[in-house]
């Protein structure tokens, strides 16, 4: 026996006993040995006992190996293929440079045998955690399997129904095994025997529970005191077991069970006393303890899924009262009640208008204002796929539908099933899928993709388009039949111009929101870039005021957080012509014809400044481009304060 100790830079040494010669050393893992080091070779050296010594021998390895002798603290190199003494406190070196392990002998105390041993701390055998035991008694395989069968169960009944298959199976002598759950609304966690409910009781040939008698006084008296109990004769025992002899029940163990929603686990045999011993209730008290356990993790997890759920709807309530707020008083509010009274019943909505100008935002108030608001709203936008992809994307498909198909994948009609599915850029939809997407209108069926039935479905549709649908039709581009399917409530989306009372709240609202992803939440909007903004004609709608506004965001120095008419680039006439005489910086100069001293034009900026930002020193220097001391000096040189 050696005792060996492994030592590396920067990772704790670990020591290592081994018994039985030879032994190899190496990164395999066949080695006895392994080392699972870049640097050490695959099979890098063996270590065996000869003439009552220990040696080792290099296999010819990469990076070589080296023997630190005890004593004198000589280094030599282990030749190839040539074994050398290894005594106790030397120490071999494996691998070159910085990069090596050293292998201390702690310990020397000769040769047991020649047969190969494998330490605890070195790999014996790999078994897949998919399998159970095949090779294990058959009692534990049953729990093995039992407990990777619990793991995987999604709900109470059907881990109830591997409980009891794993029973009949271990316990050869189980005639019946009766669960009493939980009353309802307890929730498993009382002790109180009143709070059990009737058992639900399963047979060898029974292809169901059927439910059972009460629960007996010995059971009762086990879930009062936390107790497993075994009866082993009914016959033989006192005036407890009449209800057992009631239910005909001769022999039996009882296994309380105090989380998830059961209450007591029964194993019975309904013929003959004496069918279980001792280590039997000790093997049950184990079963029902991994059953309590994964019906406690269930109830945790529907109790989290409940808790995500509320949690999600009072997201989405205070997002719909945000986004309410926001709408109230624009001029977008008042086309958004126009659509009130069809936005609450299941109507197809057509929305049309110029690319955008917010039409997948009106299609979530829409659904935000539904009675589908509790689920969820999907959009997917038609011009943005493939037709091969697309038809994917809305039908799914089933496994092996297609060559490369190795899972089933439910489309959008079916996620959207009690939702809303915005079908965006509908007019760029090939004239084959139109022909699908009108039998889905009509009949509310999806054929997935190498599906041999078809499936309800009964989502909300919403379309919306940049396009005139109506002369797409004339052309042949688009059928006259779906759109006329489509268009059950038509509504165009009024453009960004059109509304100009809603530009600057609409450019606060996403400057906030440009804020927050930047991680900028000192942003703001003077008004002159406000009417700037106001002025503008946006031919690319609300999509190009997000785009300016996060453009002259990225540019904006650090330090200073409002937005000025030179932060934006605006060049357009209208522009020019509503900021009128403002200059650069919103100052209006007047030069009298005769000219003017450079004080007096300083001081009418200063002023001019002021009064546009009511006085606020700070905000007329960031209007200036100018620091706040540097402001007040010359302010004050030229006489503006």
């Amino acid at each position: 026996m050696i005792r060996l100790r492994l030592e590396e830079f920067g990772r704790p040494s670990r020591t290592t006993r081994l018994e039985r010669f030879p032994i190899t050393l190496g990164r395999a893992p066949s080695n006895d040995l392994v080392l699972d080091r870049p640097f050490v070779s695959a099979r890098h050296g063996e270590m065996f006992f000869q003439d009552g010594e220990l040696h080792y021998i290099d296999l010819g390895s990469t990076n070589g190996t080296r023997v630190v002798r005890h004593g004198d603290g000589r280094e030599g190199r282990v030749p190839p293929r040539e074994p050398v003494v290894a005594g106790r406190g030397d120490t071999l070196v494996l691998g070159a440079g910085d990069a090596h392990l050293r292998i201390a002998i702690e310990e020397v105390l000769g040769a047991e045998g020649v047969e190969r041993y494998v330490a605890p701390t070195l790999v014996v055998a790999r078994r897949s955690l998919a399998t159970v035991p095949t090779a294990a008694d058959p009692t534990l395989q049953a729990v093995a399997s039992f407990a990777q069968q619990a793991a995987r169960a999604e709900d109470r009944a059907a881990l109830e129904r591997h409980l009891v298959e794993t029973c009949l199976r271990v316990f050869e002598g189980a005639t019946h095994i009766s669960v009493f759950p939980a009353a309802a609304g307890d929730a498993g966690h009382s002790t109180s025997p009143d709070d059990i409910a009737l058992a639900r009781v399963y047979g060898r040939r029974a292809k169901s529970p059927e439910p059972g008698p009460p629960m007996s006084a010995t059971a009762r008296r086990a879930v009062a005191s936390a107790e497993a109990v075994l009866v082993a004769d009914s016959d033989q025992a006192s005036s407890d077991a009449v209800n057992l002899q009631a239910a005909s029940i001769r022999s039996m163990m009882a296994v309380p069970i105090f989380s998830g929603e059961a209450a007591l686990v029964q194993v019975e045999n309904r013929a003959e006393p004496n069918a279980f011993a001792e280590v039997d209730l000790e093997l049950l008290m184990l079963v029902a303890s991994c059953f309590g356990a994964h019906l406690h993790r269930q109830a945790k997890t529907s109790q989290l899924a409940t808790d995500h759920a509320r949690l999600k709807e009072a997201t989405r309530v205070a997002a719909d009262r945000e986004q309410a707020r926001f709408f109230r008083g624009l001029d977008l509010d008042a086309f958004l009640k126009t659509l009130s009274s069809v936005a609450t019943s299941d109507a197809t909505i057509l929305l049309t208008g110029e690319t955008g100008a917010g039409k997948e935002m009106v299609a979530r108030h829409i659904h935000s204002v539904s009675a589908r608001r509790h689920r969820t709203f999907w959009a997917v936008n038609c011009a943005a796929l493939t037709p091969q992809l697309l038809n994917d994307e809305l039908f799914g498909h089933v496994k092996g539908g297609f060559t490369g198909a190795e899972a089933e994948r439910r489309g959008l009609f079916e996620l959207a099933d009690g939702g809303t599915l915005l079908l965006d850029e509908i007019g760029e939809m090939e004239l084959e899928l139109q022909t699908k997407l009108l039998r889905v209108l009509e009949t509310g069926e999806i054929w997935p993709i190498g599906s041999e039935r078809p499936r309800r479905v009964h989502p909300r549709i919403l379309a919306a388009t940049n396009l005139d649908l109506s002369r797409e039709v004339q052309q042949g581009r688009f059928r006259a039949d779906l759109y006329y399917r489509l268009a059950v409530f038509p509504a165009r989306v009024p453009a960004l111009r059109e509304r100009p009372r809603d530009i600057e709240p609409l450019a606060r609202h996403l400057l906030q929101e440009i804020g927050e992803r930047l991680g900028r939440r000192d942003l703001d909007l003077s008004d002159l870039a406000g009417l700037a903004l106001q002025a503008h004609r946006w031919p690319g709608n609300v999509r190009e005021l997000r785009n300016e506004l996060e453009r002259a965001v990225l540019r904006l120095p650090c330090g200073r957080g409002c937005l000025e008419p030179a932060d934006l680039d605006l060049r357009s006439e209208e522009v020019v012509e509503a900021m009128g005489g403002i200059g650069h910086h919103g100052a209006v100069i007047e030069i009298p014809p005769g000219g003017a001293p450079l004080d007096e034009l300083e001081r009418q900026i200063f002023e001019q400044v002021l009064e546009m930002h009511d006085g606020r020193q700070n905000r007329a220097a960031e209007a200036l481009g100018m620091k706040y001391t540097t402001f007040r000096f010359r302010a004050k040189k030229v006489g503006a304060l």
